[in-house]
């Protein structure tokens, strides 16, 4: 198989601005300095995920593609807050940080509905878990098991738990590879599509 049709592991994303993207990495650089023990996202990488999709090759990128289109196009732009941060599974082990993201009229959670359902009738695994709008930040370095290395990660949570971050009009979804390299993801947009449905008068 030649190196241009092995299969692309995909998902679905908000990207973000440059203002939020920046805010974000400011406090994270404060935190990473007291704390080893988690590896920050870099600043181009930060996104909203809105659906994982995998790995995927031929026609079902065409069909992938196709969806987002169509969804899009369906879809009115949306206004999102940024706010907070917070930890998976909990803030008293975290093992990921991520940003809030607040969802002020539910376009975000319906427009990953929509994308989760249609993408799964061409085969995509659906969530098992309900989508929880979030900017991952952070994750712990898997060499670090002692959990005491996780106390400047709390104490970060707590400080940070109002951090604004700004808001934005969502008016694009992007289809983006990830290419996992010896250095972490590198994220590359295959294809935009805008989210055009005329706001009604």
């Amino acid at each position: 198989m030649a190196d241009s049709e092995k299969p692309l592991r995909l998902f679905a994303a908000i990207m973000l601005p440059p203002g939020i993207k920046e805010k974000i990495s400011s406090l994270n650089e404060e935190f990473l300095r007291a704390d080893a023990a988690f590896k920050p996202v870099k600043p181009e990488n930060l996104h909203i995920t809105l659906k994982f999709i995998g790995l995927a090759e031929g026609n079902k990128i065409k069909d992938i593609k196709n969806i987002m289109e169509k969804t899009a196009a369906e879809t009115e732009p949306f206004r999102l807050h940024f706010r907070g941060v917070g930890a998976f599974p909990a803030a008293g082990a975290p093992l990921l940080l991520w940003a809030g993201a607040e969802d002020e009229n539910g376009g975000l959670s319906a427009l990953a509905l929509k994308l989760e359902n249609r993408f799964s009738v061409i085969g995509v695994k659906k969530e098992r878990k309900p989508f929880h709008p979030h900017i991952t930040t952070a994750r712990l370095k898997k060499k670090i098991k002692n959990k005491n290395s996780r106390t400047p990660a709390k104490h970060y949570l707590a400080k940070n738990r109002g951090a604004d971050f700004g808001s934005m009009e969502v008016k694009r979804v992007s289809l983006i590879q990830s290419t996992l390299t010896g250095e972490g993801a590198f994220y590359s947009e295959v294809s935009g599509y805008d989210i055009k449905k005329p706001l009604p008068e």
